[in-house]
């Protein structure tokens, strides 16, 4: 199954983030990727969605200055 289908928002969700919480470097990461990928694949709402939360938590974590916060602001502005 294509992941980007249908399927419900739950199953959606990073698997580390059910493993490490939301809050987790490894899953912006990982948010910001599938931000990336939405993106490429012209789900314009969704990568928005998946790159604010990736980047809401590379700023608690890393602060504004790291290239992490840059990154998904660029796929926000795109």
């Amino acid at each position: 199954m294509w992941p980007f289908s249908s399927a419900p928002e739950r199953e959606q969700e990073p698997r580390q983030q059910r493993q490490y919480g939301p809050d987790h470097l490894l899953v912006a990461w990982t948010l910001t990727d599938l931000g990336f990928a939405h993106r490429f694949l012209f789900h314009h709402d969704q990568a928005r969605r998946y790159l604010e939360r990736a980047l809401a938590t590379h700023e608690k974590l890393l602060g504004g200055e790291h290239h992490g916060v840059v990154y998904a602001l660029v796929g926000l502005a795109n």
